[in-house]
């Protein structure tokens, strides 16, 4: 009997760190491609013939759909399973960046960013859940301490692994090596990732709350981006759109019995200061991994040839 409990145990335990490893591997995908393209705009400029204010875009566009999905996917994992939403997230993540190295021009790109985007934020929405799920409370700190490692070694990787593949294949490449890294994930997923009843079945969906969010979300962010470059009636009005149905959703938020997001987590003054320290490092990194290739492309430019 002994020796069946340990066996048991063990396989537990060989299991979990395989769902911790089906875990990381997209994750780190997710969060590399948020950095990896990075290196590689100044020479899809050069290759798609677009300005610095349209070639931000490729990279912009792929954070912003991103964060205004995460709510909706994380609230569908809760209320369907995570590990399915996590899986669809890798596939649609894997199809989307097939579609970025099929693409031929900058308005397909960005598109096919968008959809990386979507299901990148199917996969990160509902990692740390599956993670939380899969092993006891004793080992759990570790688990997410080794999922946050990776998340902070993707966007270190980034621009080192996009300079080398950019430096001897075509710009292409830095999209399609997510596509096989993607596949292997959802094979290991199919056979690791638990099958668990969703902790809110039964509940509703906030449609409402999500029909307010996302749009209001990309409404605000991408209006405020067009308006680096040309401040136009159109986006000064997007940007008003999008502000009014983020309060909207905040109001609607506090009345609803289900909401995407638990306001009153924001009255714990602890938490509320670590998302605005959070918020301003991610914004520092975010400029910094932006615009760095471009400045060194300058000076390299600038630069006299020495004989």
């Amino acid at each position: 009997m002994g020796d069946m409990r340990s066996g048991a145990a063990s396989a537990g335990s060989s299991n979990k760190w395989a769902i911790l490893l089906t875990v990381l591997i997209m994750t780190f995908m997710a969060t590399l491609d948020s950095s990896i393209v990075n290196v590689a705009l100044p020479v899809m400029q050069k290759a798609l013939g677009a300005g610095l204010d349209q070639i931000q875009w490729i990279s912009s566009v792929y954070l912003l759909t991103m964060c205004a999905f995460l709510l909706v996917f994380g609230r569908l994992g809760d209320l369907y399973g995570k590990v399915r939403y996590f899986e669809i997230g890798v596939v649609i993540f894997s199809i989307g960046s097939l579609m970025c190295g099929m693409s031929t021009s900058l308005p397909a790109l960005v598109a096919s960013r968008a959809v990386q985007g979507i299901g990148g934020a199917s996969a990160m929405a509902n990692n740390m859940g599956i993670i939380t799920e899969a092993f006891p409370a004793r080992e759990r700190g570790r688990a997410l301490g080794l999922l946050a490692s990776f998340v902070a070694l993707g966007m270190m990787c980034g621009p080192v692994l996009g300079g080398f593949i950019v430096s001897m294949f075509p710009w292409e490449g830095i999209f399609l090596i997510n596509v096989p890294v993607g596949i292997l994930s959802l094979v290991i997923g199919h056979f690791t990732l638990p099958r668990s009843t969703p902790e809110c079945a039964g509940q509703s969906m906030d449609v409402k709350g999500a029909v307010l969010l996302v749009p209001g979300m990309l409404l605000t962010f991408l209006s405020v981006t067009m308006m680096q470059g040309n401040a136009s009636p159109a986006a000064a009005l997007a940007l008003v759109a999008g502000v009014l149905m983020l309060v909207f959703f905040g109001l609607h938020e506090r009345r609803v019995e289900h909401p995407l997001v638990n306001l009153a987590i924001f009255s714990d003054c602890h938490f509320a200061v670590n998302v605005v320290c959070l918020f301003i490092s991610f914004v520092a990194i975010g400029v910094y991994e932006l615009m760095t290739p471009f400045y060194l492309s300058l000076i390299h430019i600038s630069e006299p040839t020495r004989p």
